[in-house]
């Protein structure tokens, strides 16, 4: 039996003043991996999935001074596009382009193999290292230069960094060439948009727990985890003090969250010596923003990303990242806008100014705008007034996740902790397991504790071994 705790992680949507926002933009950006396939297979979610899951073409928008990009999947438009925006590179860019597909083929061959992700024993590692041997990347993600045919400020290096800056769960400055031109691919050819959004997949699969006897209690938090001897043996519940045997304890909060509920600290001291505690570097903001449909560009698609200064960086107040809800027949819209900085001063008035630049017509068109992380009320321009929350401790800087530095990469320049922990049967399935991989990376933890888990189980081995002799008799 499985038992989840909501450890006060805040639902995906939330309503203010009539209207129902999201958290966070979303655009599933696993579906081109085999991992999360097969998750999702192993569920018996996968034709659920395919029913709601519809694949953006093009993926994505890119938009600089003088330079407009739509990232199709088609080759042959794909060569039109670079030919257009970038000709005097054009052959260099489909060949990056014939890059990213042929690192994404081989990374998918290794995440393939019959071994736990991230590798951490001796058989593991003997096993990685079989399967990384003769590929394009070496052991650290690295060993190739994808830009080695572009000048250091040309814009097709922001083609392939702006939409991985909002797709890695670490500093974007720190990945390596693999997971860069991983998350490339993700978007490129592994974006699709969820009916329902992420909203359905996150109710999915509750009920797919529930389905299989789980106990989900998402208004419930564990306030330490009972250990003995090193082994995690229970948690102790925050509210009713109430004790819980567990045979397993699987952690999807941050390190930090995980070790603040051991009784003592020093017993993750081994795991932070040899991989560093990772550190917050930046934040991320949402805006969201309701307008009439004349305010949205007739070019505009479900997503872009928008780009103010061309030799700036790739992140912070330079970069937005804007999802644009589909024509519904109502004649209103809304606008998802993200940013990855690290201040929230003035941040709500310098994104409505970047977005009216962007789109010009948004500026008279504006019904209401919110975000969940400033702590302010939402404005509405067509009332002329502010509307407050009812539900004040679900809103603030306290509730924006925070995107991590590591001291320490592990393989391939994507994976950062291990899914096993200095204490026995207990676990980690969070963001900070492969954060390089994004999305992908959260499958790969969640699939790496369930094996464990399951090669554990001595009576499903027992049934197996029963089984053999019967057949073999």
């Amino acid at each position: 039996r499985v038992l989840v705790l909501g450890q006060g992680v805040l639902p995906p949507t939330y309503s203010i003043g009539g209207f129902t926002f999201p958290r966070a933009p979303h655009t599933f950006l696993s579906a081109h991996s085999s991992v999360a396939r097969r998750v999702l297979a192993e569920l018996a979610m996968g034709q659920l999935f395919r029913r709601r899951a519809c694949q953006m073409d093009p993926s994505f928008q890119l938009a600089m001074p003088e330079h407009r990009v739509d990232a199709v999947n088609d080759p042959v438009l794909l060569d039109r596009e670079l030919a257009r925006e970038f000709p005097s590179v054009r052959r260099a860019g489909v060949d990056l382009h014939k890059l990213v597909e042929r690192v994404g083929s081989e990374l998918e061959e290794v995440l393939g193999r019959d071994f736990i992700w991230p590798p951490s024993t001796f058989l593991e590692r003997r096993e990685f290292a079989r399967a990384t041997a003769h590929r394009v990347f070496d052991r650290e993600g690295g060993g190739f230069d994808p830009f080695a045919e572009f000048p250091e400020s040309h814009p097709i290096r922001r083609l392939i960094h702006s939409p991985a800056a909002f797709a890695t769960h670490m500093d974007p400055a720190e990945l390596s060439p693999l997971g860069r031109l991983r998350l490339y691919q993700s978007w490129w050819q592994g974006s699709a948009k969820l009916e329902g959004g992420y909203s359905w997949l996150h109710n999915a699969l509750i009920d797919r727990i529930r389905t299989h006897s789980g106990d989900v209690r998402l208004d419930e938090r564990a306030d330490s985890i009972i250990t003995k001897r090193n082994v995690a043996s229970g948690v102790v519940l925050a509210d009713t003090a109430e004790e819980i045997g567990a045979g397993f304890i699987v952690g999807g909060v941050d390190i930090a969250g995980v070790a603040s509920m051991l009784p003592d600290r020093t017993m993750f001291a081994e795991l932070f010596e040899r991989f560093g505690e990772p550190r917050p570097r930046h934040l991320r903001y949402t805006l969201n923003i309701v307008a009439k449909d004349e305010a949205f560009p007739v070019g505009m698609g479900r997503d872009s990303f928008s780009i103010f200064d061309s030799s700036g960086a790739t992140h912070g107040e330079n970069l937005l990242r804007l999802e644009a809800s589909p024509p519904d027949g109502t004649g209103v819209r809304q606008l998802c806008v993200e940013e990855v900085d690290r201040y929230l001063d003035g941040v709500r008035e310098r994104i409505l100014g970047a977005v009216t630049e962007l789109a010009p017509f948004f500026g008279d068109q504006i019904i209401a705008v919110d975000s969940p992380h400033d702590g302010r009320d939402l404005q509405h321009f067509a009332d002329r007034q502010a509307i407050a929350s009812d539900a004040p401790w679900t809103r603030g800087p306290s509730t924006m996740q925070r995107v991590h530095g590591f001291p320490v990469m592990g393989s391939l320049g994507v994976n950062a902790l291990p899914v096993r922990t200095p204490v026995r049967n207990l676990l980690l399935c969070n963001r900070q397991v492969s954060p390089g991989l994004g999305e992908e990376g959260e499958f790969l933890a969640a699939a790496a504790a369930a094996e464990i888990i399951t090669r554990s189980d001595s009576k499903k081995s027992w049934m197996r071994r029963g089984l053999f002799n019967r057949v073999e008799i």
